[in-house]
């Protein structure tokens, strides 16, 4: 029995209105490169949140809690 692994989804275009048909997904077969291949991508996504939320959280977090220069000593 062959395995598969949902990698995403497409949907097409509808040429009158400009909106989009019902999305169908998008799979390949679950072979061991691919769900190697699953586990790096998420861990490499998980670096890139990781990065984001750094740069976030070094930059003040919320516009209204972004320092502003002023220090209280």
């Amino acid at each position: 029995m062959q395995k598969f692994i949902q990698i995403g989804f497409t949907a097409l275009r509808d040429p009158a209105s400009g909106g989009y048909f019902p999305a169908v997904p998008l799979y390949i077969e679950a072979t061991d490169d691919a769900i190697k291949g699953e586990t790096n991508m998420i861990n490499d996504i998980g670096r890139v949140f990781a990065d984001r939320i750094k740069q976030y959280i070094d930059n003040g977090g919320l516009i209204g809690n972004a320092d502003n220069g002023v220090k209280e000593v």
